[in-house]
């Protein structure tokens, strides 16, 4: 939430051609509901368990760059899926730029009308996100930046066999 994923997830689009693929476009492709509505309507563990979906049944053949919602790893099976799926880039970012950046965002499901505290949100998280990814870049700055850095590693993994994938958090490169 406000690392950057999306924006990030498109702008290797763009430098690679890949499709890119954000899981809450995808679950709103499905359900025709925005992930505030679905959490409002039907609550986080029923989000949760559509982000989980969308990684064992929606996503194409490789490659591709995949952008996942923050909590997606919250689900010990996703976090085991997305790290055979491919190469996982946790998208790392403070607190504060957190707040920067979605002062004026009124779409965030765990933000919207609650008093989430972000500073305790990414303390729960950040160890789940270091667990689950291979590679951390900070994305606190210029996201083309933050983009160049993870093409350049994923370029060199390319050439490695037993790296058939890459993920980004949570956007992820998948290639063949």
């Amino acid at each position: 939430m406000g690392a950057g994923k999306s924006s990030v997830g498109r702008l290797l689009k763009k430098q690679y051609g890949l499709p890119f693929l954000d899981t809450d476009a995808v679950i709103m492709a499905k359900t025709g509901l925005a992930p505030s509505v679905i959490f409002e309507k039907f609550g986080e563990t029923y989000f949760r368990d559509l982000e989980s979906s969308v990684l064992k049944e929606d996503l194409p053949e490789p490659p591709y760059v995949l952008s996942t919602g923050g909590g997606m790893v919250l689900s010990a099976e996703n976090r085991q899926k997305l790290r055979q799926t491919g190469c996982v880039f946790w998208l790392k970012v403070s607190a504060e730029t957190v707040r920067r950046r979605l002062r004026k965002d009124t779409s965030r499901p765990l933000l919207k009308g609650s008093s989430v505290d972000m500073d305790n949100l990414m303390a729960f998280r950040d160890p789940i996100y270091a667990k689950t990814s291979h590679f951390s870049v900070q994305s606190g700055g210029h996201l083309k930046e933050v983009a160049e850095v993870i093409g350049s590693c994923w370029e060199k993994l390319e050439s490695v066999p037993a790296v058939s994938n890459c993920v980004l958090r949570y956007a992820s490169l998948q290639h063949r």
